[in-house]
């Protein structure tokens, strides 16, 4: 499904390059592919799938915020059974965020949490998200209003322990028209329209 076109893609030749620069990563490693359903983890799931260098494995984290939140659960799953890959979820309670926090990063904090212990119980050596260089961006501006200082110039690592973001070096733009040539399917998430989400704020600013 899809492979003979992303194989075909010329942006599956950069990501290629992207990933043998990445001097840790050895083929067969195991890892976890965070996917929400969103153009961006759906990209990455397809990519590497497609590229077949290492043992892959898929976890989505239902955050419960919005209504409609299972049904990108169900999404992702599906694609999972229809790639033959094994699947891995966790549904969130937001009335377990406590008040010092924001929804997102109650989100954020809960997601990387399962992925760690994720990773531990699998086995994993990595956990790989769909991070790309807007995202970085973002960050940057976020962390600058939140008066971070020179610290929050240093945005998104592309590794942090366990956790890499192979996309981080592509624009958001070269994603998605790669996404669009292939024709993979993907979930737009609703809340991405809330501009009192600090993040979507700067996003729909620019």
């Amino acid at each position: 499904m899809y492979k003979k076109d992303i194989l075909k893609d010329p942006f599956t030749s950069l990501f290629k390059t992207e990933l043998s620069s990445l001097r840790y990563l050895k083929n067969n490693d195991k890892t976890i592919i965070a996917v929400s359903g969103g153009l961006d983890s759906i990209a990455l799931l397809f990519l590497l799938h497609s590229i077949d260098n290492y043992k892959i494995i898929v976890a989505h984290v239902d955050h419960a915020i919005r209504e409609d939140s299972l049904k990108d659960k169900m999404f992702v799953e599906g694609l999972c059974r229809d790639l033959n890959i094994q699947f891995f979820s966790q549904t969130l309670n937001p009335h377990s965020k406590s008040k010092k926090l924001s929804l997102e990063e109650w989100a954020r904090e809960k997601r990387y949490e399962y992925l760690r212990n994720l990773s531990i119980e699998t086995k994993s050596d990595w956990i790989m998200t769909g991070h790309h260089c807007n995202d970085n961006a973002e960050t940057m501006l976020m962390n600058l209003a939140r008066k971070a200082g020179v610290s929050g110039l240093s945005g998104i690592p592309q590794k942090n322990g366990k956790i890499i973001r192979p996309l981080l070096s592509f624009d958001k733009k070269v994603l998605f028209d790669f996404v669009e040539r292939v024709g993979l399917p993907f979930v737009n998430d609703s809340t991405n329209s809330d501009i009192s989400i600090p993040r979507n704020f700067i996003r729909k600013s620019d």
